[in-house]
């Protein structure tokens, strides 16, 4: 019984100490695009007062140490539209990003009209989308595809994950958004 109780403390202390290591929400991963010629906030958490730096591969690179809390914000000068970029972000770890995009964002919210596919909706068809859909490859136009979450107070995350265009990912892109960022 000892060992049980032991194995589960180290478990424990090796759970409270991952978590409280340079993290970041899901949108800031590899295949990101980021907003060109702004000044960009990239966020997350860390152990308190670990200094946090950004290195881009266009040359931007700040610092700054996080708060008691663990929190840190910094903002990040990025270039005209280009690509693909790296960037790597050092706390009490170190993540690299790859295949960063920097062009334009769009947040696409809405109802029934936004949330409709390429693909369409059975009974409601994109009229060409299986044409669209076909001859959709293209590295540019990039979807951040966030899953639906109810909550009653603000989120620090979502899940979700970024997707290029192509056969097998537009027809679930938003059509409105898709061809939006098409033209």
């Amino acid at each position: 019984m000892l060992k049980v109780k032991v194995i589960f403390f180290l478990f424990v202390c090796t759970a409270l100490k991952s978590t409280a290591q340079l993290q970041l929400p899901n949108f800031f991963s590899d295949s990101m695009v980021l907003q060109q010629k702004t000044n960009v906030a990239i966020w997350g958490t860390d152990n308190p007062q670990t200094k946090i730096s950004i290195k881009t591969s266009w040359g931007n690179n700040v610092k700054t140490i996080a708060d008691e809390k663990g929190k840190w914000k910094m903002k990040v000068l990025t270039p005209a539209a280009g690509g693909p970029y790296t960037m790597v972000i050092k706390g009490s770890a170190a993540i690299s990003f790859k295949n960063v995009l920097i062009g334009e964002v769009w947040l696409c919210s809405g109802q029934s009209n936004m949330e409709m596919p390429v693909k369409g909706y059975n009974s409601q068809p994109v009229i060409g989308s299986n044409e669209t859909i076909l001859h959709s490859t293209n590295q540019n136009i990039r979807c951040f595809d966030a899953q639906k979450t109810v909550s009653k107070n603000p989120l620090d995350n979502i899940n979700g994950f970024w997707k290029s265009a192509s056969p097998s990912t537009t027809g679930s892109f938003s059509a409105t958004a898709y061809f939006f960022a098409k033209k």
